[in-house]
């Protein structure tokens, strides 16, 4: 009687275990299923995340010094302007030009009020001029940093102008070299 008495307890503690061990294993089985489901909104939220990251990335501002040669009446005229062919609006920029110190010694008449300038020694035969334009160039539009008077003398002469522009999305040219423009 002692026997079955004891196999019967140990029965009954084996199914006891067991169900607890099933119910541990459902639970379990919830938890990862629960776990899946979180997993995959984040996977979905990551894609949209870098999409947008894409999209942002892709626009960006574009900038280029334009230079036009106008021959008026009186003394003809170089004209800069700064362009956007990008896809964002930079909001301001930092310009460099190097002009040949033969062509002129007029002044730069700088456009628009919001402009920082200075004007450097001259050096290997080339004016340098900079500034600050704080004023937003959009994308496809241009924005004039100003304009100096030529000789009319030497405005057949072969020049070339020297100019770097710094804004938010980076240099142009990279490093520290100058695109160029024939005149």
């Amino acid at each position: 009687m002692t026997l079955d008495y004891w196999t019967l307890l140990f029965t009954g503690f084996s199914v006891a275990l067991g169900l607890v061990t099933l119910f541990i294993v459902l639970r379990q089985l919830g938890l990862m299923g629960e776990q899946t489901s979180l997993m995959q909104r984040q996977l979905e939220i990551t894609v949209k995340q870098d999409a947008l990251m894409e999209a942002q990335l892709a626009r960006r501002a574009e900038l280029t010094m334009e230079v036009t040669t106008y021959r008026g009446q009186h003394t003809p005229r170089l004209h800069f302007a700064v362009r956007n062919t990008g896809s964002k609006t930079a909001s301001d920029f930092y310009w460099h030009l190097r002009i040949p110190a033969a062509l002129t010694a007029q002044q730069l008449e700088y456009a628009g009020e919001y402009m920082q300038t200075e004007e450097l020694p001259v050096r290997d035969g080339m004016r340098s001029l900079r500034g600050h334009r704080d004023v937003p160039v959009y994308p496809t539009r241009a924005v004039e940093v100003g304009s100096i008077g030529l000789d009319y003398v030497l405005l057949d002469r072969p020049g070339v102008i020297r100019w770097k522009l710094i804004f938010e999305d980076g240099v142009v040219p990279p490093g520290d070299d100058f695109r160029e423009v024939e005149l």
